[in-house]
């Protein structure tokens, strides 16, 4: 699954994510009391209504103590077809685990979609399909 794709184990350079299309973001998400989420590298190309858990839309990393950052997990993001909150007919599921949403997009011009985070490099307490891991901190 997740942990054999050749193409993650590469995810864990920064160069080679970058590389690969996923673009940095230089906010490090965290919720008081929930834990955090990291640093969300997202590939633009990839968001779309398609599901393949070879391809995550998104990978997480942690702040390490020396400034650096290391691959903690990816989010899977999959765009809603219909663009309506009242339905789900199209929600994914992994491993037996639906994604959750549909939800409304994060920022501007963000699409309804639905979501999944896989804890596959740092463990998560709450479950390794928890969205916020606790942890993972901010600096």
């Amino acid at each position: 699954m997740l942990e054999r794709s050749r193409y993650i184990r590469r995810s864990n350079s920064l160069k080679q994510a970058e590389n690969a299309g996923f673009l940095a973001t230089d906010e490090c998400v965290a919720a008081p009391g929930l834990g955090g989420m990291g640093y969300h590298y997202i590939n633009p190309s990839r968001i779309d209504t398609v599901f393949d858990p070879r391809k995550p839309e998104v990978l997480l990393y942690e702040a390490k103590a020396n400034g650096g950052r290391r691959l903690a997990g990816v989010e899977y993001l999959v765009v809603d077809a219909d663009q309506n909150l009242a339905t789900d007919e199209d929600r994914p599921v992994l491993a037996g685990v639906p994604f959750d949403g549909p939800m409304p997009g994060h920022g501007p011009g963000m699409p309804i979609h639905y979501d999944l985070h896989v804890w596959a490099w740092t463990p998560n307490p709450n479950g390794r399909f928890s969205t916020w891991n606790p942890n993972v901190t901010c600096p």
